[in-house]
């Protein structure tokens, strides 16, 4: 692409106010995730711990908190993973101290590691949405449809791609040099 052309796109006013929505997009549905992954936590730990106080000091038993701190914690882990792709925390083999590859190929690398989390990520959620309970299945304790705890897990998933596509496009305008 020659220098003319990328000049061009950078001064388009549209293309910089369609990223810049997509930016907000991005950073409304982190805040989203982060507040209900709070929340998750929070009901998880006082349902723990009143069913402790119940237990030990009452000396009865609440029916279906381990099954809801469960279900909490599911919904928890599949948010926060969300999140970790944002902000770029997930695992990831650390080439460059051991190689010494330049900051180029390390972009390169990035890249080919986003695009293969990102499929699996697809094939995961695939998989996930052909075993979406149907309404008639329920929990055992708590007797809630089984569609939303798995609907955690597919919900979850389905962000973490949405996280990924926005990684893989500044990653793209890195190597351009747009950024």
């Amino acid at each position: 692409m020659s220098l003319d052309r990328r000049q061009s796109r950078r001064q388009d006013p549209s293309a910089e106010m369609g990223w810049n929505i997509m930016i907000r997009l991005e950073n409304w549905l982190t805040k989203c995730e982060e507040v209900l992954m709070t929340v998750a936590t929070i009901i998880m730990v006082l349902m723990v711990f009143i069913q402790i106080i119940c237990r030990y000091v009452l000396e009865i038993s609440l029916q279906g908190t381990e099954e809801l701190a469960r279900y909490l914690m599911i919904t928890g882990t599949f948010l926060g993973a969300a999140i970790a792709v944002k902000a770029g925390v997930h695992i990831q083999v650390e080439l460059r101290h051991l190689f010494r590859l330049t900051t180029e190929t390390m972009r390169v690398w990035d890249m080919i590691v986003n695009v293969v989390a990102m499929a699996a990520l697809c094939l995961m959620c695939y998989y996930v949405y052909l075993a979406l309970p149907t309404w008639s299945d329920r929990s055992t304790a708590l007797n809630i449809p089984m569609v939303f705890p798995m609907g955690a897990v597919f919900t979850g998933i389905l962000l973490m791609i949405i996280h990924y596509i926005f990684l893989i496009y500044r990653n793209v305008e890195k190597m351009l040099g747009k950024e």
